[in-house]
């Protein structure tokens, strides 16, 4: 039989590649995972910006029931390609104006609340009030 002879210096060679392989795991799964947090974070945020400048701009039309300046003003979203359904609602919930990129499901409800934010795999959903003219 022949054994081979293990010596301190390869056993410990081998731990500590090991341990090293395991902490690049871990620093790259950290890296990664920060990475796509920042990046959600920062759409949240420049949706919520856009979702307010829209209510606001918005607001005169939905007072005065202008549904044509409403949904000019929701065709705007066109040059945003993050964008892919936007819907402003009357005050009972009802669709006022829509828009919607080619090929994009259309919204099926009104939000829950005047504040929502939906994250999900494929797509995120800001909701804002708009505050009367």
């Amino acid at each position: 039989m022949n054994h081979q002879a293990v010596t301190l210096g390869a056993l410990l060679q081998r731990i500590n590649r090991m341990a090293l392989g395991a902490v690049v795991g871990i620093v790259a799964a950290v890296v990664i995972i920060s990475s796509f947090s920042l990046g959600l974070l920062a759409l949240i945020d420049a949706s919520r910006v856009q979702n307010r400048v829209l209510a606001e701009n918005a607001s005169a039309a939905l007072a005065f029931g202008d549904a044509k300046a409403a949904n000019e003003l929701l065709q705007s979203l066109r040059k945003a390609p993050d964008i892919l359904v936007a819907a402003l609602y009357d005050k009972d919930g009802r669709p006022f104006a829509a828009y919607q990129r080619d090929g994009s499901e259309s919204l099926t409800r009104a939000p829950g609340t005047a504040q929502e934010l939906l994250v999900r795999p494929t797509f995120l959903t800001v909701a804002h009030a708009v505050e009367a003219a």
